[in-house]
């Protein structure tokens, strides 16, 4: 009778309300085995370094989000220090289900910005504000609970939207994105919506049931990313669960989930190309070379890297000679990584310019021992040409286009009023910032510069280079027609840099 008695009560309580959930579980699966703290401490330090130096290339407007980012990580990572105290160097898989909790969260958030920082460098900044939608979603997710991952519990972990790479990434353009986690659709469609982080539903979304019950997608209108824009929105989802109770009550059960959804600001990258010629309707243009200088920059630094800045002046040229072209040679002392560029910097001078790698150390208490040093050493040969007449010159630029994948091209005609036997050519991509409703025009920066180059004769000729991670591929075309040449340049996107 007691037994029968039992049963009844255990009955009627899972009826009514249900057992209570047990408490989530973390998985230690979330850290890399033997990730220790000072490990961790070492990768989330080098990320806050990146996100302050790329912080310091952003506009007025920008800057301040990418500081505060990297400023709330460095602060994650004190508190994470008083945790770990003096166990630096011991596996953070030893430690409390909490403390593993929190150091994943810092870990996943450190790897996602290191991410997007890489990506931002490669692409030469070529969307900020794509960057910065990025860089805020993680860190407003990492300033959520630290992880509690039940064992069969619902759970939302990231979104990426079709045709990007990386997760947390909102575009401008919206579009279809995925939604993923665990057992996020099971006995119903979860309800979504997209709401502000005070609870206010900006918008009910209409989800599609993935390959599994892991993962959801859902379209995002270009609307309401205009109408947000900069906002720091929230994906809320709600999942219903049914649980068969003595195979005779299926009890459902609701698990809210949030994810943040940072939309992009109103301002977008475009750029514009301005084109050049200078031809001699009477001289020929006469050229040669115009002698080598060298250039040595070093890094000892075992922590940073190193800008470089340097302008060479040939102070030997008169004032109707000017540099052409300009080719260069790494000197035997050059090791390391380098990312230099050396170009034309008006018509007596060459820029050198970029920055070189960290210097390869080993670890060393306290601290890291300098190994060898990161060298830049080059010999600088620029080429120039002469001409004993007044030139025909001419410029002209584009206007301002949004950078399209898988490249953006443009085409300019330019006023010649004569065919001469030789045109010398050149052109810029200039980058700025679409201003913002009632804002005035920043201006351009300039994206890449080619080299000066003389073509003789009539026939097309082209001129192919690289700028950091686009190939850039022009052609100009010296037949006079109805006083105007064309010049035109492809400037190929790299697929990474969808983010």
């Amino acid at each position: 009778m007691k037994s029968a008695w039992f049963l009844v009560v255990v009955s009627f309580s899972l009826l009514l309300g249900g057992a209570s959930p047990s408490r989530a579980q973390f998985s230690h699966n979330d850290l890399p085995a033997g990730l220790t703290g000072r490990s961790l401490a070492r990768l989330a330090n080098d990320v806050v370094g990146r996100l302050r130096a790329t912080a310091a290339q952003l506009d007025d407007e920008a800057a301040p989000q990418a500081s505060g980012v990297a400023e709330e990580l460095a602060n994650r990572l004190d508190a994470f220090g008083v945790v770990v105290a003096d166990r630096l160097d011991a596996p953070l898989r030893a430690f409390s289900l909490e403390s593993q909790a929190l150091a994943a969260r810092i870990y996943d958030a450190a790897v996602r910005l290191r991410d997007l920082v890489d990506r931002h460098q490669q692409c030469l900044g070529l969307d900020d504000a794509l960057f910065l939608s990025g860089v805020r979603t993680i860190v407003a997710d990492l300033r959520g609970s630290a992880k509690d991952l039940p064992g069969d519990r619902p759970q939302a972990q990231s979104f990426v939207f079709a045709g990007h790479l990386l997760p947390f990434v909102t575009p401008q353009e919206g579009g279809r994105f995925t939604v993923s986690g665990h057992g996020l659709w099971r006995d119903a469609p979860p309800e979504l919506r997209l709401q502000t982080q005070e609870g206010n539903v900006v918008a009910t979304l209409q989800p599609e049931r993935d390959n599994d019950d892991d993962a959801f997608s859902a379209r995002l209108e270009p609307s309401l990313v205009a109408a947000n824009a900069g906002a720091c929105l929230a994906l809320a989802a709600t999942i219903t669960t049914k649980r068969d109770i003595l195979f005779v009550y299926r009890k459902s059960e609701r698990t809210e989930l949030l994810l943040p959804m940072c939309m992009p600001s109103a301002s977008a990258a475009s750029w514009m190309m301005s084109a050049n010629i200078r031809s001699d309707p009477a001289k020929e243009v006469v050229s040669g070379a115009a002698g080598a200088k060298t250039v040595y920059f070093e890094n000892t630094s075992c922590a940073d890297r190193q800008t470089i800045s340097a302008r060479l002046v040939w102070d030997g040229l008169t004032a109707d000679e000017r540099l052409t072209s300009v080719a260069w040679s790494a000197g035997d002392l050059a090791r390391g990584n380098n990312h230099v560029t050396v170009a034309l910097d008006g018509s007596h001078a060459i820029a050198v310019s970029g920055w070189l790698d960290k210097a390869t150390c080993i670890d060393g208490s306290p601290k890291p021992k300098l190994l060898y040093s990161t060298v830049f050493q080059a010999s600088v040969n620029p080429s120039y040409a002469r001409t004993r007449a007044a030139p025909d010159e001419g410029s002209a630029t584009t206007a301002a286009v949004a950078p399209s994948f898988p490249e953006t091209k443009f085409c300019v005609d330019l006023r010649k009023a004569s065919q001469t036997p030789s045109t010398e050519w050149w052109f810029s991509i200039l980058q700025r910032r679409t201003p913002e409703a009632g804002e005035a025009a920043p201006a351009a920066g300039s994206l890449y510069e080619s080299r000066h180059v003389i073509s003789t004769g009539s026939a097309p000729v082209s001129d192919n280079a690289k700028a950091a991670g686009y190939d850039i591929e022009a052609s100009f075309d010296p037949r006079v027609v109805n006083g105007k040449v064309r010049m035109c340049a492809a400037v190929k996107i790299p697929e990474a840099c969808r983010y």
